[in-house]
């Protein structure tokens, strides 16, 4: 802190401060080395589509080399190793999907520093569901995001590593850790443009680098690099906002105030008799109480008609009984005036004494009965118009029921009459009332434009308040933001010391280990090869022929050569000077695939041996070169010959 104090120009208590508040650590802690070991990795399944065999896996690991040989590709050796991955890292990378979703079960046996662990999942729809064991604690998932968090917080705690910031630009810092360190540890096949693990870029290339050989200092300038980056891209940012509002405010206000006139203009322009909400509803009301009271005299007036039409049939009715009375008795009095001489049932003459019993006593002379002479004497027994009449009843009383049954008819059509009026009368106001309704609404968008109008009027004289308090107190330029500045100066003298002693402490170890690079490749086969520089930053230069180049120029087989060079140096080197963080597992793909002759195959496979017995780790390799089991112990080496799968 002193020395970023004296860089910067500024009291060691803020210096103190701020890289506490920035998470820059202050003290260089350079930790001793965790080993990683697989013991165990079983796994079972079983395969679909072309075979359908049952999968069951299980081999043991120790330590020194080991190696998977197969006589074919595609022969399972590339699966081992992505599976035993998944389990270390807890999340898969390049397994196929095919082969996951044969997978039911996965154990990996493992240790860290000789403590073991044992994770265990089943597999249901692709998906694992388990636990982690260790130290007799077990810690379920039951996810893919579960299991890789699990995995994480295990590794990075038992292997004692930081996570640490890196800075994307749009993005901001970005934190990594296990997901980063695990690709150390496998070298897969697919990952060639990579000198160390899987990846290119460089702040994350150049930690990877730190891990195999332990550079003092590099937390501290890697974090502080990244709180850097951070503050100057707020304070740009910042910078740029304020210089936004101070350049475009006028602007801004002009626009505002143009639009508040024209506002007010059209406001000012609208029709001053528009209808108040009151009149509004006034007249909707007035029009709804019409159509409800129009609807009450249709109804009435239904009623009436229905009555007109039964006073109607009775005066009809009435009228029908007393014609049917006067045809009855003026067909009585025709009858009473004839003088038959036989009966017109049998023929028989009708004797004087009957006659004369006719004349005297009014009886008749064919049935001896009483005969009624009068027009409008009582009715005997006549069965007229089907039993309607009242045989006790006159002519006269007829003619009264026909009389008041036509005054009633008369007054259901007077009635009907009326309210056929009001119908009438009411239909005229309300279609009146209607026509009020339409004309209100056709004023309505004009109301409503009137509205929106008077809102924004107010909206606008709102903003323009804002903005003119805003101009006022703007804040002042970012080039007199003492406090910025302080922060962003001290923030550069932290990167800048921290940077010196990670140069400083990386020159010292940098000859030992381009120099082992470089015997490495030159036993590898790469004869034109005259000089090699890895810098931090993990990015490889080479020089071939007095011509320079780089290591993604190279071919395949180039790569894989350097690639096996690079990671075999780092270990040796940091071996010998007693520094480095690399866990001492190392997983390689697919070695000799490429254009690799039997002697330099020969030659990475001592190598591989001499620097795994050397430095006392744990090294596996997966091979379609059968030679490849010439330089592993036959007990360390598990082969699939011919056609065979190694699982």
């Amino acid at each position: 802190m002193d020395a970023v104090a004296e860089r910067s120009g500024t009291p060691v208590d803020m210096v103190a401060d701020l890289l506490k508040a920035k998470q820059v650590p202050t003290i260089d802690i350079v930790g001793a080395p965790h080993r990683l070991r697989v013991k165990r990795l079983a796994f079972t399944g079983k395969k679909a589509g072309v075979s359908s065999e049952d999968i069951d896996f299980n081999q043991t690991f120790g330590d020194g080399l080991w190696a998977f040989v197969t006589e074919k590709n595609d022969r399972g050796k590339t699966s081992v190793m992505e599976i035993m991955m998944w389990a270390l890292r807890g999340q898969p990378k390049r397994l196929q999907d095919d082969v996951r979703s044969w997978l039911h079960t996965v154990t990996l046996e493992g240790t860290v520093d000789a403590s073991p662990f044992t994770v265990h999942f089943d597999l249901v729809g692709g998906v694992p569901g388990g636990s982690l064991t260790h130290g007799g604690e077990s810690q379920p998932f039951s996810s893919d995001a579960a299991f890789a968090d699990t995995m994480s917080m295990f590794m990075m705690e038992k292997l004692g590593f930081d996570t640490f910031p890196q800075w994307v630009n749009n993005r901001g810092i970005s934190i990594h850790g296990w997901p980063l360190y695990s690709t150390v540890l496998y070298l897969p096949r697919e990952s060639q443009n990579a000198v160390i693990g899987d990846t290119t870029k460089a702040g994350l290339a150049q930690r990877l680098v730190q891990l195999f050989i332990g550079v003092r200092w590099a937390r501290t300038r890697i974090s502080s690099q990244a709180a850097l980056k951070a503050a100057q891209s707020e304070h740009g940012e910042r910078a740029e906002r304020i210089q936004v509002i101070q350049d475009t405010a006028d602007g801004i206000l002009e626009h505002r105030r143009q639009e508040l006139a024209d506002a007010t203009a059209e406001i000012a322009a609208l029709p001053s008799d528009l209808p108040t909400d009151e009149e509004i509803e006034q007249a909707r009301e007035e029009w709804l109480g019409l159509i409800s009271r129009h609807a009450d005299v249709e109804n009435e007036l239904r009623e009436a008609r229905r009555d007109a039409r039964e006073a109607d049939r009775e005066a009809t009715r009435q009228q029908k009984i007393l014609d049917d009375f006067t045809e009855a008795a003026l067909a009585r009095k025709l009858f009473q005036g004839l003088n038959p001489v036989r009966c017109p049932r049998c023929t028989a003459a009708i004797d004087e004494h009957r006659r004369e019993a006719e004349k005297r006593d009014h009886l008749c002379a064919l049935c001896n009965r009483q005969l009624n002479l009068e027009l409008d004497a009582e009715i005997e027994g006549a069965d007229v118009g089907n039993g309607d009449i009242d045989e006790t009843r006159t002519a006269e009383e007829l003619e009264q029921l026909i009389n008041e049954a036509r005054e009633a008819a008369a007054d259901e059509q007077a009635r009907v009459a009326e309210l056929e009026a009001q119908a009438e009368s009411l239909a005229v106001e309300t279609d009146a009332a209607k026509g009020r309704i339409d004309e209100h609404n056709n004023k309505l968008a004009v109301i409503n434009r009137r509205r929106e109008l008077e809102a924004q009027v107010a909206a606008i004289q709102i903003v323009i308040e804002d903005l003119g308090n805003l101009a006022v107190d703007a804040p002042t330029p970012v080039s007199t933001d003492s406090d910025v500045e302080d922060r962003i100066r001290i923030l550069e003298a932290a990167a800048g010391e921290a940077k010196q002693r990670v140069d400083t402490a990386f020159a010292e170890v940098m000859g030992l280990i381009n120099q082992e690079i470089f015997d490495l490749a030159r036993r590898f086969g790469l004869e034109n090869l005259q000089e090699v520089r890895l810098n931090l930053a993990a990015q490889l230069r080479l020089k071939k022929g007095d011509v320079e180049d780089t290591f993604s120029k190279q071919t395949p087989g180039e790569k894989l050569r350097l690639r096996i060079a690079v990671i075999v140096a780092l270990l040796r080197v940091a071996h010998n000077l007693g520094i480095g963080r690399h866990p001492g597992l190392l997983l390689i793909d697919s070695i000799g695939a490429e254009e690799t002759e039997p002697s330099d195959l020969a030659a990475f496979m001592r190598e591989l041996g001499s620097v795994t017995n050397q430095l006392g780790i744990q090294t596996i390799v997966a091979s379609a070169r059968p030679e490849v089991s010439e330089h592993v112990a036959e007990n360390r080496c598990i082969i699939a010959r011919g056609e065979e799968y190694l699982w």
